[in-house]
């Protein structure tokens, strides 16, 4: 599995692709490693471009989840760009489509980690984040 990084502001745009030998469920291990990895060095930001990722089965759902646990307990996050459709319905029919948060514009989804970490901001100090009455 090829993941490369590149930075976008503070948000780490992590490349998800399938590899093209036998070792297909090796994909996830990997991908969480990179993942752990990026969140040892600091990066608490990430943002998966699963645009080229093809197949995704459990282990590979579960490594995502890890990721995003590990992620949210450093006060950070995991979010999802260009999730295909059927990747989109695998989300709603395990009901992870309200944790794993999915975008198709990078912008959109490199703003979102602002606007969701001042609310979560809010959520660990005690808080409820202010909502409009």
């Amino acid at each position: 599995m090829d993941a490369p990084g590149h930075l976008n502001g503070q948000v780490v745009v992590v490349e998800v692709h399938d590899r093209t030998d036998a070792e297909e469920r090796a994909d996830a291990p990997l991908l969480l490693d990179r993942l752990r990895g990026l969140l040892n060095q600091g990066y608490k930001y990430l943002l998966l471009n699963v645009s080229e990722l093809t197949f995704v089965d459990s282990v590979m759902l579960g490594a995502m989840i890890e990721a995003y646990s590990a992620a949210i307990r450093q006060g950070g996050g995991l979010k999802l760009l260009h999730v295909s459709q059927r990747f989109r319905r695998l989300l709603a029919v395990t009901k992870l489509n309200g944790v794993l948060t999915s975008f198709e514009s990078e912008e959109d989804a490199i703003a979102s980690f602002t606007s969701s970490s001042d609310a979560a901001g809010e959520k660990r100090r005690g808080r409820s984040p202010q909502r409009p009455r």
